[in-house]
């Protein structure tokens, strides 16, 4: 798991796979594609407000993506104890009270920075709120207390209406080349979970690479135990993408307030599993090469005892 503006804001994008949830997945997971003119005008239907909300979701990852050692000491005072929460108001106004709780660690001209950040997230979150409550089949928006990685999971599970459950974190995209014909593929079959290889960004070399560990000659439904037996290596979060039965079913809960969780989404349901689809596109990008990263050596050494508990 990595920070990311879910950890710290309780804004859970719930990724839900059916027909009527195409635009939301479009919208808030996938990287590409041409920005929309006109931002301050409004969408006029449901395919415009994606793109409008698509771009806008890509602006203020941009602006959190820079002076990435501010935020990162930002977002380690909201999370300090676990006891800071949204409480329902834009996050914009969340990071502000949080830049003015921690001003002591900034320089004059580093808080005028974060400062100016903040409030152009105010505006982009005050445009984003419109959208979603206008168009409530974009994205489901739910405030709730800061309880991690494995929080936004089970409550995502827990809203989830869609046959299929896949998840994205924060700073990771949907491969966009692939993803209508991954959506297109869910319609038509009946599985309890789906494979596919998944790429890896590296963002200190702007070079991508695909990890794909089932041969691509086996493809289709298998059983379960003929693909672990196939699997190179293991079914991860960014291979594997569920029934959503099976996970509310069996009641899958992660760990809260812990690193690392992202293990227990991959395997607590494979008990549960008797059928899979191997699907070889890959779908999920997952960045790299960034410092502050929990997965990096740093982010390890910090976390070392959340490994434990994982």
């Amino acid at each position: 798991m990595k920070m990311n503006r879910t950890n710290t804001a309780g804004r859970i994008l719930a990724l839900l796979l059916t027909a009527l949830m195409v635009l939301s997945l479009a919208a808030c997971g996938t990287k590409g594609g041409d920005k929309m003119d006109g931002m301050s005008s409004e969408p006029k239907n449901a395919e415009e407000a994606v793109a409008m909300h698509k771009e806008l979701m890509a602006q203020e990852n941009a602006i959190l993506s820079e002076n990435t050692a501010l935020w990162e000491k930002v977002f380690i005072a909201a999370d300090k104890g676990m006891t800071m929460q949204e409480d329902g108001k834009n996050y914009g106004e969340f990071l502000l009270d949080t830049i003015e709780g921690s001003k002591d660690q900034f320089t004059e001209d580093e808080l005028k920075l974060l400062k100016e950040a903040a409030e152009k997230i105010r505006e982009i979150e005050n445009k984003l709120t419109m959208l979603e409550e206008k168009y409530p089949n974009i994205v489901k928006l739910v405030h709730k207390e800061n309880g991690g990685y494995g929080s936004t999971i089970n409550k995502s599970i827990e809203i989830a209406s869609g046959k299929y459950f896949k998840q994205l974190d924060g700073d990771d995209w949907y491969d966009s080349e692939n993803f209508t014909e991954f959506l297109n593929l869910l319609r038509k079959i009946d599985v309890d979970a789906i494979y596919t290889p998944y790429k890896e960004f590296y963002e200190n070399k702007e070079i991508y690479k695909l990890n794909d560990f089932i041969d691509e000659n086996i493809y289709g439904k298998l059983s379960i135990e003929e693909a672990i037996k196939q699997n190179k290596n293991h079914f991860n979060m960014y291979t594997i993408c569920y029934r959503t039965e099976i996970l509310r079913k069996n009641n899958i809960k992660l760990l809260e307030k812990c690193f690392y969780t992202d293990t227990q989404y991959a395997m607590y349901p494979m008990p549960y599993v008797n059928s899979i689809y191997i699907f070889h596109k890959p779908i999920y990008v997952y960045r790299l090469g960034r410092a502050e990263q929990s997965v990096s050596v740093e982010g390890h050494i910090k976390h070392y005892k959340d490994h434990v508990k994982t």
